[in-house]
C-alpha cells in the first residue's frame, strides 16, 4: 500500500524509481527483521516453558563470566545445621524446594542474558544492513 501510494505520486517510467526500490527493499528488510524477532521470542518463551538448559556453545559465546559468577552466588542454599530436630524432614522438603526455584531462577537468568546479547547483535546487524542498503541505492 506504501509502495503503491508514492508510485502514484511518482512519474510514469519503464523501470522503478530509486525511492520505489528504497521503500520496497526496507520493507522486506523489516518483515526479516520481524520474522527473526519473533523467532527469537519464541524459543525464548519454550526455553522458559520447557526448562531447556543453554547448549554449552552459547554460555560460551554469550555469557560473561562475571555474570556466570553472579548466576553462581544466586543459587547457593543455606544448610542447616541443626538436623536433629522433628522437624528435619520438613526442613529438607523445603529446603528441596527452595534449591528448586533457585535452580529454575538461574535458568531464566541465563535464558534472558542470552537473548538479550542476541537481539543486540541482531538489532546491529540490521542496522549494519539497512546503512549498506541505502548507500547501495542511494550511490547507484
Amino acid at each position: 500500500m506504501i509502495l503503491q501510494t508514492v508510485s502514484a505520486t511518482m512519474p510514469k517510467d519503464k523501470k522503478l524509481p530509486r525511492i520505489g526500490v528504497f521503500i520496497l527493499a526496507e520493507m522486506v528488510l523489516t518483515a526479516v527483521a520481524v520474522l527473526i524477532t519473533c523467532f527469537f521470542m519464541l524459543l525464548h518463551e519454550r526455553a522458559f516453558t520447557y526448562k531447556w538448559n543453554p547448549p554449552k556453545i552459547m554460555k560460551i559465546c554469550l555469557l560473561c563470566r562475571t555474570y556466570d559468577r553472579k548466576v553462581k552466588q544466586r543459587t547457593i542454599s543455606q544448610q542447616y545445621e541443626d538436623r536433629q530436630s522433628s522437624l528435619s524432614v520438613y526442613i529438607d522438603s523445603i529446603n528441596n524446594f527452595l534449591k528448586t526455584i533457585r535452580s529454575d531462577e538461574c535458568l531464566e537468568a541465563q535464558w534472558t542474558r542470552i537473548f538479550d546479547r542476541l537481539d543486540i547483535i541482531s538489532m546491529v546487524f540490521f542496522q549494519v544492513l539497512n546503512i549498506v542498503l541505502t548507500c547501495v541505492i542511494l550511490f547507484r
